[in-house]
């Protein structure tokens, strides 16, 4: 563990810290300042090994090159056959026993890769972080001016609730991440336990550099005094057993506990707010998590009871390095604390977006269908479309929103493709200006910055009218503020696959074979004031980052390494092509 010099300047930051039970009879004095306990009682503070070293206005050293996720190189720098490789990701026992063992008491051997030094470190990223569809939770920060310009009682009893128990700060507090560094930090991570008269470590990994904080260092960081971190721990391990009926109407029932169904507004909001930043998630947000439980329990009117904010955080980030089938979560937090305890500044691809609620209102409906509207009058199609006109005027209805669906979902994702690749160069031209700027400012010369590509124009067989091709969507069961954030596949991060290169190619068929049929059927069936959106108009941001698409993730840093484009199918870069004896040119 890279272990910073003590105060007498005889430490070595390349040797790790020894185990407490090993260490030597002579130990160094250790900081027991009497603090109070509360209800007349004393108790000493515990003591850790890097409580001395700065937590705020750290002086970081920038990181010039750009880390991305790849999956591990298995092989060993010695000749050493490599292991089967092993999948985590039903497999939680051994998880949470690995958590608690010293990689360097399990070393196998060196890893090609330098990321990782135990086989289980390589196999939990690949088979765990790496197999899912987004790796790393979205998490947001909350708008706390916005959230009490709403003018709402019940959002204003949830803010105070929230703020009364110290999580405003850490809620409010923004942050940008890098995914790989996140994915190392929860494929090398372990624990040491606390003891009657010393915190618990964290220990962690980034690019083969192994690192630890203390408990109480990592809340020092993340701006909580010891007041709160001495505070005990909320038990939040996953059970179903605690009473939440007064978080729910008097006519619930037992059915609708951990979902928002019947449940109090201010308890609502309550769950909209805690579910982007303290306890984020992916998928629907009608579903309460097990674990949430007890700390709902924690806020019920009358309960006094006294927790510590970080201490709840802490666990939240153990649960989730337990459990193999949760994406990491808590990346603003983890990635401040990587940097002031590496004293690095990574590149940050990732930004952390805000987190800006809507009125619940209680009168609406929460369940059912939008009631239908008229279906708009067709007229007669020329001879060109006589099939179609064959059928009846229902029929033709369906048909045509049928087929408006279809190219409406391609044209949304070409779109978003056509967008991200407009972000990915920005990004990439960005991260290369920033690179040269370090390189010239250490000395070191370089070729001259690339020049911005233009941005993608849209191809010959664009209609306009196109843009018109979306289909009013259904009402869903649960209001827009609780719709999940990364249910789809594009937000998800899979909009340049397979599904990108169906849809535009969907896509281009359609505005080469069926555009004069087009220009009829959409002035025709969907006149202007149906309310989609018109030709010309400028489409609003839908606060979709086009950085969770597919493809290259934005801020890598394309190396230019002198490669022929042209010869980009044949031959990489690094390799050495043997002379097979036959003759490639015929």
């Amino acid at each position: 563990m890279v272990r910073p010099e003590d105060e007498s300047g005889n430490g070595d930051a390349s040797l790790p810290r020894p185990k407490r039970a090993k260490q030597p009879t002579a130990k160094p004095p250790r900081n027991k300042r009497k603090v109070s306990a509360g209800h007349g009682k004393n108790s000493f503070r515990k003591a850790a090994d890097d409580l001395y070293l700065p937590n705020v206005d750290v002086e970081l050293v920038p990181v010039t090159e750009q880390l991305f996720t790849h999956p591990g190189d298995r092989r060993f720098m010695d000749d050493v056959h490599p292991p089967r490789p092993k999948d985590y990701f039903s497999n939680q026992g051994e998880v949470f026993g690995k958590r608690f063992e010293c990689p360097s008491e399990s070393r196998d051997a060196d890893f090609r890769d330098p990321r990782f030094g135990t086989v289980f470190q390589l196999d939990y990223y690949d088979s765990v972080i790496l197999s899912k569809s987004q790796p790393v939770v979205l998490q947001k920060y909350i708008d706390w001016d916005h959230c009490v310009k709403l003018g709402d009682p019940e959002m204003t009893r949830a803010l105070e609730m929230l703020e009364r128990r110290n999580f405003k700060n850490l809620m409010t507090m923004q942050y940008p991440w890098s995914n790989e560094v996140i994915a190392q930090f929860f494929a090398t991570v372990w624990y040491e336990k606390a003891t009657a008269d010393h915190y618990g470590y964290m220990h962690f990994s980034i690019e083969g550099q192994p690192y630890y904080v203390s408990y109480a260092r990592f809340g020092k960081i993340l701006g909580f005094e010891f007041d709160d971190i001495d505070k005990h721990r909320l038990n939040c391990n996953p059970h179903r057993d605690i009473d939440l009926s007064f978080a729910y109407n008097e006519d619930a029932t037992a059915d609708d506990f951990y979902t928002v169904n019947n449940m109090r507004k201010v308890y609502r909001y309550f769950n909209l707010l805690v579910r982007q930043t303290l306890v984020p998630k992916i998928g629907g947000a009608s579903v309460i998590l097990s674990s949430m439980g007890p700390f709902l329990k924690a806020f019920q009117e009358g309960n006094e009871e006294d927790f510590s904010a970080f201490g709840f955080i802490y666990r939240q980030i153990q649960l989730t390095s337990w459990d193999p089938k949760k994406s990491c979560t808590h990346a603003p937090y983890i990635m401040k604390m990587i940097e002031v305890v590496t004293q690095k500044e990574f590149i940050k691809e990732v930004s952390h977006e805000p987190y800006r609620p809507v009125r619940i209102s209680e009168t609406a409906k929460r369940r059912g269908r939008k009631p239908s509207q008229p279906r708009p009058q067709s007229v007669p199609l020329p001879s060109s479309c006589a099939t179609a006109a064959a059928y009846p005027e229902d029929v033709q209805g369906l048909l045509l929103q049928g087929m408006r669906s279809v190219f409406g979902m391609s044209m949304a994702i070409y779109e978003a493709n056509r967008e991200h690749h407009r972000f990915v160069q920005e990004e990439l031209h960005r991260a290369e200006v920033q690179r040269k700027m370090i390189a010239e400012h250490v000395g070191v010369t370089l070729s001259p910055v690339r020049p911005l590509p233009p941005a993608p124009q849209q191809p010959e067989w664009w209609n306009p009218l196109f843009q018109q091709s979306f289909v009013q969507p259904q009402q869903t069961q649960f209001d827009t503020d609780e719709q999940p954030q990364a249910s789809s596949h594009v937000q998800q991060g899979v909009g340049g696959s397979s599904c990108s290169g169906w849809a535009s190619a969907t896509y281009g068929i359609a505005g080469h074979f069926f555009g004069p049929a087009f220009d009829i059927l959409y002035s025709a069936s969907y006149p202007s004031t149906s309310g989609g959106q018109q030709p010309g108009e400028t489409q609003e941001d839908d606060g979709v980052n086009p950085s969770t698409f597919g493809g290259q993730q934005p801020g890598e840093t394309q190396v230019d390494d002198g490669v022929n484009p042209s010869t980009s199918g044949g031959q990489q870069p690094a390799e050495t092509q043997e002379d097979d004896g036959v003759n490639h040119d015929e």
